[in-house]
């Protein structure tokens, strides 16, 4: 993550300082200066942060204890409080995971930043970000989740936590380890929702305007949220971007993959597990053999569980909610997996296997010829619709009886990716949403940082702001019904399309159910 930008002027850090004494002394909000540096008085004890151009930022407040020992594959256990000033200015370590974070690990992660814009308003809206990563991967510091530009721009409190991943976040081990909880990841989430709930006033935040927003795994978090009577007092909204709802598993399916890892682990007992060291268990985790669960149908071994009782059902199936929703994927969701991820000549079998697995062989043949031969854009489109925007969709027609519910399909393409061929795929909205223009190298060529790419990403960010704040992105974004599908094209310009995926939709419904069950 780029370093916070301080004041460099007297005068603009004695403005924040006025301002924030004047906020305190009208508002009773808990924000006071010393050294130049911001303080806030929480439950906890003190946190001291630090300015950046437009705003204030604390890193790695403690929302939990670590999840070390005997705590390792148990829910979260509220912090101890401190004594003197916490320095919220150094980045926390990452969860444990294999392969992919470049930053230290450690099983102290449990953790959240917070971004404090500018502002003379009291009780600001609180958007709480869950980040991606397959619930195997990822962590609150990567750059590319600097949320200063985007709380700056919106106006809105930014907070972001730290959950568990891989074996500790999302494995049913139950049977094996003596008081172990499924969901672990999920209630690491809840308890650093609870912990806003209990602190965001201190930083001029409403606590009872909190709004959720995820992306691929994060997103299905958020979503998931919804069917977590725990959560159901801690946030008001949902923010879903390109979430996938096929991914989850019933306590039967979650013990088979867990017996599966048990026995390529080498059968470890729960005293073992507890006891292994972290680099030690990332290392074993990291030797598995992805293609033997492959093989056996799972595609991802990591996964919330619908235990019945703390996840009480699938997102889908949720019946009743107040909480608002806005949700959309992105146009080419699959180009960068089949691309990739998928060797060419097996581009069928696996839309066939992975995208199609309710369908009857004989309908699976009829659509990998209709839509499959002979471009690989079909097999794009199809894979996306199934894997992500069906299942999406029919969420949608159910939560709008109950909620106001917005729409989007992301189909706008920098140059960057307009030059990968493509098309809008995974991720390809993080960039302009957080404002994230990135010099290339000494070159001084600043990618994502054309003027049109600046122009969407900003109306980006006055949707999703809005939406947070008001419950409504825009008077020209219309609600979503099960009959319209009311769709915003988000595009170098926005437009509104109704029943974008009308025919094939109608196709998904009489011979698939939306999640594997």
């Amino acid at each position: 993550m780029k370093g916070c930008v301080f004041m460099k002027s007297t005068r603009k850090v004695l403005a924040v300082i006025l301002c924030a004494a004047f906020i305190l002394s009208c508002f009773s909000v808990a924000v006071f200066s010393a050294d130049n540096a911001p303080q806030v008085k929480t439950d906890y004890g003190i946190v001291q942060g630090q300015y950046f151009d437009g705003g204030m930022s604390f890193y790695g407040i403690p929302f939990a204890k670590p999840s070390t020992g005997e705590r390792r594959f148990s829910p979260p256990v509220a912090p101890d409080s401190w004594d003197g000033i916490y320095d919220a200015t150094v980045e926390s370590k990452d969860p444990l995971q294999n392969g992919y974070s470049a930053h230290k690990q450690s099983e102290d992660s449990l953790k959240l930043n917070i971004w404090v814009p500018d502002s003379s308003e009291q009780e600001l809206a609180v958007m709480f970000w869950i980040y991606g990563g397959s619930y195997a991967m990822g962590g609150i510091n990567e750059f590319y989740y600097d949320m200063k530009a985007f709380a700056r721009e919106t106006g809105c409190i930014i907070v972001s936590a730290n959950y568990r991943l891989n074996v500790c976040g999302f494995l049913d081990l139950r049977d094996t380890v003596e008081g172990a909880t499924v969901n672990n990841g999920l209630r690491d989430i809840v308890a650093a929702l609870e912990w806003v709930n209990g602190n965001i006033e201190y930083f001029g935040g409403d606590k009872d305007n909190v709004t959720v927003f995820g992306q691929s795994a994060g997103a299905a978090l958020a979503l998931s949220l919804l069917a977590i009577p725990e959560a159901d007092a801690y946030f008001s909204k949902v923010i879903s971007q390109s979430a996938c709802l096929d991914n989850f598993y019933t306590p039967k399916q979650a013990r088979e993959v867990s017996e599966m890892w048990l026995e390529l682990m080498g059968e470890p007992t729960g005293e073992e597990l507890i006891s292994m060291p972290p680099a030690e268990l990332v290392s074993k985790v990291g030797m598995l053999d992805v293609k033997k669960f492959m093989s056996a149908g799972i595609n991802c071994i990591y996964n919330p569980v619908i235990d019945g009782e703390f996840l009480v059902c699938h997102p889908s199936e949720i019946k009743n909610t107040d909480k608002k929703v806005l949700l959309g994927t992105n146009k080419n969701e699959a180009s960068l997996f089949l691309f990739f991820v998928v060797p060419p000549l097996t581009f069928i079998p696996f839309v066939e296997e992975v995208a199609l697995p309710g369908f009857s062989s004989e309908l699976k043949k009829s659509l990998t010829k209709d839509l499959c031969h002979p471009t690989t854009g079909s097999l794009i489109t199809l894979t996306t619709e199934r894997m992500y925007r069906y299942p999406l969709t029919v969420l949608a027609d159910k939560l709008s009886s109950v909620t106001d519910v917005y729409a989007y399909r992301y189909d706008y393409e920098p140059l960057l990716v307009k030059l990968t061929g493509l098309g809008a795929f995974h991720c390809t909205e993080i960039p302009l949403l957080f404002d994230l223009g990135l010099e290339l190298g000494s070159s001084k060529i600043r990618l994502f940082g054309s003027k049109q790419d600046k122009d969407v990403g900003s109306r980006m960010r006055t949707y999703w702001g809005d939406f947070a704040k008001y419950g409504d992105p825009s008077e020209d974004w219309v609600h979503y019904s099960a009959e319209n599908r009311e769709t915003l094209i988000i595009d170098s310009s926005d437009t509104m399309m109704n029943n974008p995926y009308s025919d094939r939709m109608i196709l998904y419904e009489a011979y698939s159910s939306p999640w594997k069950n």
